[in-house]
């Protein structure tokens, strides 16, 4: 019960719940107090159990979107900066009550959902180690977006800053990173470089304008990494492209591109709107449990989406149909 509580109630608190259950037993005769600490060790342990035998029994791949197939259409690339993690999150206040094996948990789902922190930061000094570090800030159009930039400042209050998750046009999560400064193009290569392993066809972002010219210079320097530019086309999301310069939405507009079967380019949203409200939980949370916590909730996302996936391909083949009668009919 509290597995779907806690994901389907953001605001749910699990002490609350432990001394609810407390509640309910006292007037049976038994003992009214839960271990809120044992009782939060165990869900996760429960749910990580469950994991186990969806993925090595029966063979489930959580991050795979049967609509899209072997070929998607789209991998895409935002920020949430509401999911942080406070340094001071998990501290102790004498030193004597430190536990060192928290330092060296690892989390349960390793990188199934989540990539790890040293490949994401291999992949940033790679860059740097031949392309230089600059904090400037590109324009296009009468908007600055905070993700159009090399590199970024660190936040000095926060240990992650947030996450960078990649979806597709149907709303499912591929895959994400933690940021450990702000938004910058050196964490959307390495997205982008996900996208294309998983075989993507067009890659989305609020600037790929700028990041294009960004990752073919990164492919110049690294050969490795051009393949990801040649096979991959770029397009912007419908909303941001209104605000970028005119030429931008016409090169970059998703609407204009062959192929993209009227993709929106904003899906990714949807994830954002349902993440951004367990900000307040994961900013208190040790690292190992946020990313525990933040990785069952995308895949109980991903669920869902699947068990409600017939229902939406219906209402969009509907809507398809009724464009296409309108526009051949006139």
């Amino acid at each position: 019960m509290w597995h779907h509580i806690q994901h389907k109630m953001p605001s749910a608190s699990a002490n609350k719940f432990a001394e609810t259950l407390g509640e309910i037993s006292k007037p049976s005769g038994r003992v009214g107090q839960v271990n809120v600490h044992l009782f939060k060790k165990a869900k996760q342990e429960w749910e990580f159990l469950n994991h186990t035998i969806d993925v090595k029994i029966k063979m489930q791949d959580k991050m795979y979107c049967p609509p899209c197939g072997k070929r998607p259409i789209m991998g895409s690339s935002d920020g949430i900066v509401k999911l942080m993690r406070l340094k001071s999150a998990g501290a102790v206040r004498k030193s004597k009550n430190e536990r060192p094996e928290l330092q060296t948990e690892k989390p349960f789902y390793g990188d199934a959902a989540i990539k790890s922190d040293e490949a994401v930061k291999a992949r940033r000094d790679l860059i740097y180690s031949k392309i230089p570090r600059t904090k400037q800030k590109e324009m296009c159009g009468g908007s600055v977006f905070k993700a159009a930039r090399i590199d970024s400042g660190k936040d000095h209050k926060s240990d992650e800053t947030g996450l960078i998750v990649s979806g597709c046009r149907h709303g499912m999560v591929k895959g994400a990173i933690n940021m450990h400064h702000g938004e910058t193009f050196t964490h959307t290569h390495f997205i982008h470089h996900v996208s294309w392993k998983q075989n993507c066809q067009f890659f989305c972002n609020d600037v790929v304008c700028k990041y294009w010219k960004f990752a073919i210079r990164v492919g110049k320097v690294f050969p490795q990494f051009m393949p990801m530019v040649n096979e991959m086309g770029g397009f912007l999301p419908r909303m941001h492209a209104k605000a970028h310069y005119l030429t931008c939405q016409v090169l970059w507009n998703v609407h204009w591109k062959k192929r993209t079967a009227l993709t929106i380019g904003e899906e990714h949203e949807q994830v954002f709107s349902r993440m951004s409200q367990f900000g307040y939980v994961t900013k208190h949370m040790t690292k190992t449990n946020r990313e525990n916590f933040l990785s069952a909730e995308f895949f109980y996302w991903n669920k869902r989406k699947l068990f409600r996936m017939p229902k939406f391909l219906r209402n969009r083949l509907l809507k398809v149909r009724i464009l296409f009668y309108a526009v051949f009919k006139t």
